[in-house]
């Protein structure tokens, strides 16, 4: 699977980085550095990601649930 950028996945779920730091409690400034790859998130804030982005998703990705999402999304790469 090519690599995916955390924010193209989050901007196709129509969501911003403050709804989706609302949505999940993680802060903006914390998502913010998790999507340019400064920082790392916890695999229990993955999966809080995961979770909101797979609900708020408008175009279908080739992801079988949560889980796999979550992999996907720790895992992308600024490459």
């Amino acid at each position: 699977m090519k690599s995916i950028e955390r924010a193209q996945i989050r901007k196709r779920s129509g969501l911003t980085q403050t709804r989706l730091a609302k949505l999940t409690g993680i802060s903006q400034a914390r998502l913010s550095s998790w999507e340019n790859h400064e920082t790392e998130l916890s695999p229990e804030d993955i999966m809080s990601v995961a979770r909101v982005l797979e609900k708020y998703l408008r175009q279908p990705m080739s992801f079988d649930g949560t889980k796999q999402l979550a992999r996907v999304l720790g895992q992308c790469d600024g490459r």
